[in-house]
Order: C-alpha cells, then structure tokens, then sequence
C-alpha cells in the first residue's frame, strides 16, 4: 500500500495541493472542522475532498467558488437567529407591538405535511425561550398552533398576530401553500399574518410578499450561479454546473436544486433546493452534505 503522507488525502485519490489549500482556507475563515484523524474518510473535510477528486480542475474551481458562498447553520446556533430576527419585528416601524397582547405561533408546513416531522416545528417550539428574554415579547401572551389549527376570531382582530416559522424558505411554494390553506380555510386576514424564517431565497420572499404577507428572516440568499455571474461568465458556470450533475447523475427534477433555485444552504437538514452535487449520496457515492 502506498504511503499516505498528506492527512488530507482521501484513500489513493490525490488532490492539487493549491485545491487542498483552498479549501482548508474557506473551513478555517468559516470555523467548519477539520479533524485530525486521516482516516476517518467520512469527516466534513474528507467528504468534501472526496468530492472534488471526482471532478476536473475546472469542476473543481467552480465548487470552492460556491463553497466560499455557503451557508452552513447548525441547530444551537438557531437561537442566535431567531434574536435577530426578534429585534427586527421589535424595531420595524410598520409593526406596533405595544397593541398586541397574543401572538400564536405556527410552523410553516404544506397542509398536506400536518402531523408529519418537519424542521418547522423544531423552529416553532425554538421561539418559546427567546420570548423570554425579549423586552418586547416577554410579556405577551404567546400560544403555539398544532399544525395550522387556528381559529379566525383569535387572529383576526387587533391585538393579535400570527407567526408561520420556519428555517428556510425556497421556491416560496410551500410557503404559499400553508398561507393560502390559511386563508382559504381558516379565514385568516393575511395582515395578521407574518412570515418568518431563519433564511430565505429572494425568489420565495416575493412569491410570500405577493400575497400581501410581511416577511421577516435572519439571512437572505440569492441564487448560487444565476445571481452572481452574469454574460458569458453565467453561461459558463451552468455549463459547467450542468456537466458535473451530469456526472453525478442528477435527475432531471433535482438540477440545479429543487424548482432550479440554485441554494447553498445546510440547516438541520440540507434543502433539495441546495445544488444537488452537496447533498446526493447514490450508488457508494459521498456527499459533504447528506440530505
């Protein structure tokens, strides 16, 4: 067996040392981990290696591109989020909270998920301990919603608000769909109603804001190639996009991520709107970020 002299090195599939480089650059500026064990193939760092040993140089530039623009936000740290997101409503102008006495708390899920295990409802109960120590909410009496079971006549009136919560939002559809099952079926005044979510893709925030509904979130994100290049450049980078999906064999519904939304997201769990070369695991094959 060949000896292995660079901790870095994933089985016999060796790196450029300057991509090597790079990447261990972009985990140390984002505080991501690199363990010292060289053989645990499976770490953070060995997945991502494994990664780009399967693709070409210039496959190979366009993910640390895109790693350089990731967002990686584990579940302790959704607290932090939610306080910022809790000292926007505080402070917008739009939104007198010195009026409201009950805000209910509801996940953001699709009517047809009710009852099923969703990263929406982790949000949901995440709120209960931040309202304690939030000036402005501490005081308010705060209830949360089984699913979306409310009841018209305890949000549609002044002193009341509505929170639908979530970690992401994509596409906007399953967003859109929760609020119109709230309007159409509950009779919910979409006024009373805001959305919030930890992040957002600027295409589903203006799908939500259509629908006449405030949107508050801790970070928004564009789209990974198609808002950041542009001219020849953009066309290259899909391109090139198209031919590593090409080579992972990505189902035609998954490129680009789910509805083409081109996200570079991992919360507790990665959204299928994230480039499907981070997440899909076929066939023995090792993703950084496994859905």
């Amino acid at each position: 067996m060949k000896k292995r002299n660079d901790k870095f090195r994933v089985g016999e599939k060796n790196l450029n040392a300057n991509t090597i480089a790079k990447l261990s650059q972009i985990f140390n500026e984002k505080s991501w981990e690199i363990e010292d064990d060289a053989l645990n193939q499976l770490s953070l760092f060995n997945r991502f290696c494994t990664l780009l040993s399967e693709l070409t140089e210039p496959q190979q530039a366009l993910i640390i591109e895109l790693t350089e623009r990731f967002t990686r936000i584990p579940s302790d740290q959704y607290k932090i989020h939610i306080r910022k997101i809790l000292d926007q409503l505080a402070t917008d102008p739009n939104i007198d909270l010195s009026c409201i006495d009950d805000i209910y708390i509801a996940p953001l899920i699709a009517p047809e998920d009710i009852g099923k295990t969703k990263s929406s409802v982790f949000v949901q109960y995440s709120f209960q301990e931040q309202f304690h120590y939030n000036p402005y909410f501490a005081h308010k009496n705060i209830r949360f919603v089984n699913g979306l079971d409310v009841e018209s006549s305890h949000i549609n009136n002044d002193k009341s608000l509505l929170f639908v919560v979530d970690d992401f939002i994509g596409t906007g559809d399953t967003a859109c769909s929760a609020l119109n099952y709230l309007f159409q079926n509950k009779n919910i005044t979409n006024t009373r109603v805001i959305v919030i979510s930890i992040v957002a893709l600027n295409q589903g925030i203006t799908k939500i804001l259509d629908l006449g509904v405030r949107v508050f979130t801790s970070l928004i994100c564009s789209k990974g190639i198609s808002e950041y290049y542009s001219g020849t450049q953009l066309s290259a980078k899909l391109t090139l996009m198209e031919s590593i999906e090409n080579k992972i064999k990505v189902h035609r519904n998954e490129k680009l991520g789910y509805g083409q939304s081109e996200a570079l997201v991992k919360m507790i769990r990665t959204p299928n709107n994230t480039f499907p070369v981070f997440w899909k695991e076929k066939k023995g094959r090792t993703a950084p970020f496994p859905r």
